[in-house]
């Protein structure tokens, strides 16, 4: 990997932390537009927050795809399995650290989500860099849409368990105003 593919990296890496940073107030900002409330959380539940990670890795998916789409026949699938496991990191280190904490430290979410998103990143490049997944990137395209679907589902149909509950408000879904 060159270094100005690292730097590509890099910049989506500070990218995606900031534009995630601030996708968390757009739904308030909207005013409780439900078409924001697709892509940016529209309560404080952990599923909701995976919002932040998962959209602005997408944007970095589609942006790299279509710089390197043929250089690279893994860039889909191994960017859907990276995203994937940032995700699964977010939710496990968020329940491990609040149980054990036994509060929620916004301090403490910052870092969990700074972190994940790092590890999301460093999977993509491991995936990239040693053409792991290289499958038809049709499989990954596929799969994207596919977990677009589930976040479009589950903020309009939230599950009624504590991942999809607003720790606040304690209730499910759309915040009505």
């Amino acid at each position: 990997m060159t270094t100005k593919s690292k730097k590509v990296f890099y910049i989506g890496f500070l990218l995606s932390v900031c534009v995630g940073f601030f996708m968390h107030s757009f739904y308030e900002l909207s005013n409780y537009s439900r078409v924001v409330g697709l892509f940016s959380p529209i309560n404080e539940s952990p599923w909701e927050h995976l919002k932040l990670l998962f959209f602005p890795y997408l944007i970095f998916t589609i942006i790299l795809y279509i710089f390197t789409k043929r250089n690279s026949k893994n860039i889909l699938f191994g960017n859907f399995i990276a995203i994937l496991a940032g995700m699964l990191l977010t939710i496990s280190s968020f329940y491990t650290l609040h149980g054990a904490l036994g509060t929620n430290l916004f301090f403490i979410d910052l870092l969990i989500y700074f972190f994940c998103t790092a590890v999301t990143y460093i999977l993509c490049i491991y995936f990239i860099k040693n053409n792991i997944f290289s499958i038809n990137n049709t499989i990954g395209f596929m799969l994207f849409i596919l977990m677009i679907l589930v976040f479009i589902i589950c903020t309009f149909i939230p599950p009624r368990i504590p991942l999809f509950q607003d720790g606040l408000t304690k209730s499910f879904g759309l915040i009505h105003h």
